[in-house]
């Protein structure tokens, strides 16, 4: 009697422990379901097949939120989700499912769903998932599918304005050097020629002044010398406004930067360029003349170099302009200080152009500075 007790007591004991278990974990699913299901996003386990195929485990009732479908509808025709997907976008994740099914790893993707009565509301989702592959060999992939289109559509709305602000740059940079060269001009033709045509006259006065006016021919003397002095000055300006060496090439331009930096500063300078001849269009070699000169400016200011290596590439595709100097090196700090636009202006105009700029510490000391810009204009996007 006491062992059929002690039987019995274990028997109770463990149906009464079994139940406690199943209990715990029927409420810790309840209490799991009831969470998920307050999430404005649909929460997912899925077996992940060999072939990149999906087979649905649980979906959470946030699909019916994010994707229109109710849960059960979704586990019960299990096609609709990928059906959904816009033929555009369906070729990438499809490609992503595939490289998860050989290599675990997480999954991050973003592409459009059409939903509606017929197909015509888009939304934008991101999938993101952990996969791990089981003992069996089957890839699980636990994760959630989230709305964000009005996330999107506030990025696009950005990048088109980035975009618009990009075509504005490059538009008041092209207004800037047609002003600059007509200045120019003016200044070379007009105020140039009238100084000239002055010393001309005045070197006739002075032929006609006697051997005793000593006084007058000082004069003559002293304002020939002014009138030089204002000549040399109108074609400095009329140069440095728009050097009539640009309208023969960026190298040709170029070459000539160097040499007027080398008589301005005591720096030496070494210029390596890859081809005699890159042809450029107009605007392009304009904006990389404009930044070469920006950047020598930065070194004449800022760098306390002895040296400086450019180097002048093109390899048919993109044109690489590098400039190395020996000096203090920049801060990583004075690249996004306020105030310092020189810089910013620099990748601004490269940037409207399609170009990048990468300005770093240069291997041992000093400051590297390289542009790369589209060797040729690229075509119009095509409007949809």
């Amino acid at each position: 009697m006491l062992r059929f007790a002690m039987w019995r007591h274990l028997y109770l004991t463990s149906a009464m422990m079994e139940e406690r278990v199943l209990t715990t974990t029927n409420d810790s699913e309840a209490r799991f379901r009831a969470m998920v299901a307050s999430l404005p996003c649909v929460v997912f386990e899925a077996l992940l097949r060999d072939d990149g195929g999906l087979d649905l485990i649980y979906v959470s009732e946030g699909s019916q939120l994010v994707l229109g479908i109710r849960a059960d509808v979704l586990m019960a025709h299990q096609e609709m989700f990928l059906d959904m997907i816009l033929p555009e976008d369906s070729e990438g994740f499809a490609a992503a499912r595939l490289q998860v099914a050989r290599q675990p790893a997480p999954l991050d993707w973003e592409g459009r769903i059409s939903f509606g009565a017929n197909g015509q509301e888009i939304k934008w989702v991101n999938l993101c998932a952990s996969a791990r592959r089981l003992p069996s060999g089957v890839v699980i992939c636990d994760g959630i599918v989230s709305n964000i289109t009005e996330s999107k559509l506030a990025q696009h709305a950005i990048e088109g304005q980035q975009h618009r602000l990009r075509r504005l740059a490059s538009h008041i940079e092209r207004v800037k050097e047609e002003e600059r060269g007509h200045v120019a001009r003016e200044i070379h033709d007009d105020l140039g020629g009238t100084l000239t045509a002055a010393k001309i006259d005045l070197a006739w006065i002075r032929s006609r002044l006697g051997p005793g006016q000593t006084a007058l021919t000082e004069k003559t003397d002293a304002m020939e010398t002014l009138l030089d002095s204002a000549i040399e000055a109108t074609g400095r300006i009329s140069r440095s406004l728009r050097p009539p060496v640009l309208d023969h090439g960026v190298t040709a331009a170029i070459e000539w930067q160097v040499k007027e930096f080398r008589k301005r500063m005591d720096i030496t300078c070494d210029l390596l360029c890859s081809r005699d001849d890159i042809v450029l269009d107009p605007e392009y070699s304009t904006a990389l003349f404009r930044i070469f000169q920006e950047t020598l400016t930065n070194i004449a200011k800022h760098a306390r170099a002895s040296h400086v290596d450019i180097a002048l590439e093109d390899d048919g595709n993109q044109v690489v302009l590098t400039v190395t100097d020996d000096g203090r090196g920049i801060d990583v700090n004075d690249l996004h200080k306020n105030g310092s636009y020189g810089i910013s202006g620099m990748r601004e105009r490269a940037g409207s152009l399609g170009g990048t700029i990468d300005v770093s510490r240069a291997s041992g000391a000093g400051t590297q500075v390289r542009v790369c810009l589209p060797a040729k204009r690229p075509l119009p996007a095509a409007k949809e």
